[in-house]
């Protein structure tokens, strides 16, 4: 479920600590100009353990650690990561580097979270069918096949960090961990105002069961604001007239239209669009949703895996619904 976290260190004693820990082992050190002052150098000292980052500033650490892709050794995130497989990762870490005197100094200030389901349609046209979240376009996520992200924009025309919704086709990225069908979908935010919202402020938090619960529940409501256009297609159940209509709602350029309106245009748009869909017996919005709150139920009662998967298991696969690449850790 949590797929990444940013952990910010900024007590003296714990720092210093972690920094004489021999556990760690070093990976490199960088320094560049600062981009207000052409005259300072800042550096960055990083050190590694078992695949968790430490990078050591000269009044803070940043500890970049993915818990889905540790519990599997560090070879993928594909297949399911359970409330309790999440809670015995992240004790593991904090048991190992002997911190959990330390554990709200541990302050979490970006996360990624998501799910892996697998998807009742081609995985690929699912992806291609995904236009929006809320108002937000889904825009192309360079450098992963069939992936896209939706955010708000800022002034500038940059993502917002406040929250990135992403969609993509996990099976793809990881053919030999899960179904090729598999599809991941992600929240991820860099602003503590978001996280806060979670329940979610150190470390500890992500100890206690109900925090997942939440995160759960963000989950679902998250997807709830997606919207999946698709092929024009004739439906028996609908008239002509209403044929037509739903015609023109799969029409992406329809919903660009719909934007310009006024403010309550687009999702009094979307109702209308999803109960045409409904009547024609087949709204593939309520199947993921249903699909995806199954899946969190089975997460938050019990860890999906006891150990992790490995290569040539198919982690993300249930039974309820039938139908070698590594990803960067960027810092």
């Amino acid at each position: 479920m949590i797929d990444f976290l940013k952990i910010l260190i900024t007590d003296q004693v714990l720092i210093n600590k972690i920094n004489a820990d021999p556990l760690l082992i070093w990976h490199n050190k960088q320094e560049r100009l600062s981009h207000f002052d052409f005259e300072t150098v800042l550096s960055k000292e990083t050190k590694i353990y078992k695949g968790v980052l430490f990078c050591f500033y000269p009044n803070k650490v940043e500890v970049l650690f993915r818990p889905h892709y540790y519990f599997n050794d560090n070879l993928h995130n594909a297949n399911d990561f359970g409330v309790e497989n999440c809670i015995t990762v992240v004790n593991r870490l904090i048991n190992e580097l002997c911190l959990t005197e330390f554990t709200n100094e541990l302050r979490i200030i970006n996360i990624e979270y998501g799910i892996n389901i697998i998807s009742p349609i081609d995985c690929k046209e699912l992806v291609t069918f995904i236009s929006y979240h809320g108002k937000n376009e889904f825009k192309t996520d360079v450098g992963l096949a069939y992936s896209k992200k939706s955010y708000s924009e800022t002034k500038n025309g940059t993502a917002n960090k406040y929250k990135i919704i992403k969609a993509y086709n996990k099976g793809l990225q990881f053919p030999e961990y899960c179904d090729i069908n598999t599809f991941r979908f992600e929240v991820k935010s860099k602003q503590t105002k978001y996280i806060k919202q979670l329940g979610i402020e150190t470390i500890k938090d992500l100890l206690k069961p109900e925090t997942y619960k939440t995160v759960s529940n963000e989950l679902l409501k998250e997807f709830s604001d997606v919207l999946i256009l698709g092929d024009s297609q004739e439906h028996k159940t609908l008239s002509k007239k209403e044929n037509n209509l739903l015609n023109k709602y799969l029409n992406p350029n329809n919903w660009y239209k719909v934007k310009q309106g006024h403010r309550n245009q687009f999702n009094k748009t979307k109702e209308r669009y999803l109960k045409l869909l409904n009547k024609t017996g087949y709204n593939i919005h309520l199947e993921l949703k249903n699909i995806i709150d199954i899946k969190l139920q089975e997460l938050e009662q019990k860890g999906a895996f006891s150990t992790p998967i490995k290569k040539g298991q198919k982690g993300a696969y249930s039974t309820i619904y039938i139908s070698g690449i590594r990803t960067p850790l960027t810092f």
